[in-house]
């Protein structure tokens, strides 16, 4: 289990140094939802410690960690994450007269969190591990992909909006994520699915899921969902000149 050190710590190496090995560091952002590799994320930041995380991470063009919160809250003292995050890249930053900032991130690669500590700023450092996938023969990825835009496409519908062209990706681990982001599950569950290392488990639990929801909307029994879940079904263009601005491609 992670733990917190009480004493401030001299130990911990420089981002830019570190972030090509295995294990680096990161500053971490503790919150009460998940973020998965390759979807965005919009967040306010508006705590003097966090402005000073991100101003640090913009300096240094330098990405950081974001977190489930355990216990705790995203106000106030630092709360208890969950092991498994993912590390999140500034895309787009908006700066407002009293410091506060609107940012536009994106998750690039889950990370498993070996020990977090207070150092010599007023946020959470963590040392991790980076995280990958076993990738299966048999994901039923086909399905999924079939599954998933049925599943957009009935959104579409339910509110009455014409259903945007999102180009869904085909390889099986991104595809998961994105059912992950979009799927209407508590954080805990979201949780489980970034855990999950086995993409056909990953996989075939959202299919199970994707069955369930279909046959709700179909049967005219869903609550009207949020317009904004059709745009999070859309993953970051890896390719796009925003993502290759801070050399994501150098570490894919």
């Amino acid at each position: 289990m992670p733990r917190i050190a009480n004493k401030r710590s001299k130990e911990i190496t420089p981002l830019s140094d570190s972030i090509q090995s295995r294990v680096f560091t990161l500053p971490l952002f503790p919150l009460h939802s998940v973020l998965f590799p390759h979807l965005p994320v919009q967040l306010h930041i508006f705590e003097e410690r966090y402005k000073s995380m991100i101003n640090g991470c913009i300096d240094t063009g330098t990405p950081f960690g974001v977190v489930l919160i355990r216990e705790g809250s995203e106000v106030g003292a630092p709360a208890t994450p969950y092991d498994i995050g993912c590390v999140a890249v500034i895309l787009e930053v908006e700066r407002m007269k009293d410091g506060r900032m609107n940012l536009l991130a994106a998750g690039e690669r889950r990370f498993r969190l070996l020990e977090y500590m207070e150092a010599d700023v007023p946020y959470l450092v963590g040392r991790v591990e980076e995280l990958n996938d076993d990738i299966d023969d048999e994901t039923g990825a086909d399905e999924l992909h079939s599954l998933f835009t049925q599943y957009l496409a009935l959104l579409a519908e339910c509110i009455e909006e014409p259903m945007p062209e999102i180009p869904l990706p085909n390889d099986a681990v991104t595809l998961s994520f994105c059912v992950a982001s979009v799927a209407m599950l508590a954080p805990e569950e979201k949780q489980r699915l970034l855990e999950m290392t086995r993409v056909s488990e990953r996989v075939h639990t959202e299919v199970s899921w994707l069955r369930r929801q279909i046959e709700e909307l179909q049967d005219a029994r869903c609550s009207r969902p949020d317009p904004g879940t059709l745009l999070i079904a859309r993953p970051i263009d890896i390719e796009s000149d925003r993502w290759q601005r801070y050399g994501i491609e150098a570490r894919n």
